[in-house]
């Protein structure tokens, strides 16, 4: 029933999709798709630029040298105005969520041309923009708001089956039993998303789905398998919720650091030390680690 349920969204997804592509190719305007705040095209190719200089691909070394980069850049939503059938790129702001995917497929784009999986010609902007789409939504395409992946521990696992990503904690973390329901337990914050059938039934999968986490009490078990650019997403004691926040990890000196887009900061915090960030945080209890593929 579950493989059937995900046939069916993935092909009203692809139908919803081909309409917007025709659109785009008739109006000759691939970025008819997109919604870009400010000049963050430019900020993206500046980016893109440096990480190429690198010359290849080596993902924990790009993290070394490139996310210390995103130091001080503004913590914030920066979706206002965005329709939801459109690609949201912002370089100019981040949530935890945002600064992790806008990462994430940044350093994708930088392997499908160092590896030479798109044609040279290709336009790096628009690679990066369908990275986006890849990590951010239901089959991979920006069909609207009711496609966007909203808990992260369903979008890494929907990108586990893509072969993009896997669960560190499955090598030695500990179950993650909770129910998650909490979109659809919030209908004042979620409006129609969290009353769809669509959302009770991601829901219910989710809920369902094996996965591993490392306990706080337990977080010196990740630390010796811990690698540069580790995505960590913290796990919520609110019911219903899987996590509320994430980041990147990088390790300086054998001890794991953290770099997020933090409320409390209001911006890209870059070096904060995994353990001092954890101590007392009585909101969350542990900690989803997953490692990105690039093959």
């Amino acid at each position: 029933m579950t493989v059937v349920y995900r046939l069916l969204i993935l092909l009203v997804c692809l139908m919803t999709f081909g309409q917007v592509t025709a659109s785009a190719l008739r109006s000759g305007n691939p970025y008819e798709r997109l919604h870009v705040v400010g000049n963050s095209k430019d900020r993206f190719m500046q980016f893109y630029e440096e990480g190429m200089k690198q010359g290849y691909f080596f993902y924990e070394e790009l993290t070394k040298h490139l996310v210390p980069q995103f130091k001080g850049i503004a913590y914030g939503a920066g979706g206002a105005g965005c329709p939801g059938d459109k690609t949201l790129v912002n370089f100019h702001s981040f949530d935890c969520v945002t600064f992790v995917e806008t990462w994430w497929a940044l350093s994708r784009t930088l392997y499908d041309f160092q590896a030479g999986r798109v044609p040279k010609k290709a336009e790096p902007f628009l690679v990066f923009t369908k990275n986006l789409d890849r990590i951010r939504y239901f089959g991979g395409e920006n069909c609207g708001i009711g496609y966007r992946i909203h808990y992260f521990t369903q979008q890494m696992e929907e990108l586990e089956r893509a072969g993009f990503v896997f669960n560190v904690g499955m090598a030695n973390g500990f179950p993650f039993k909770e129910k998650i329901n909490y979109i659809t337990q919030n209908a004042d914050k979620y409006g129609d998303v969290a009353t769809s059938a669509q959302q009770k039934a991601y829901e219910s999968i989710l809920s369902s789905t094996p996965r591993f986490y490392y306990p706080t009490k337990n977080r010196a078990s990740y630390y010796p398998l811990a690698k540069d650019g580790d995505l960590i997403a913290f796990s919520s004691t609110e019911p219903g919720l899987d996590v509320s926040h994430c980041g990147l990890v990088s390790i300086v000196d054998g001890r794991p650091k953290l770099n997020h887009a933090s409320e409390k900061y209001n911006y890209v915090v870059i070096g904060q030390y995994l353990d001092a960030y954890l101590i007392g945080r009585t909101k969350v209890d542990g900690f989803f680690v997953y490692r990105p593929r690039f093959d």
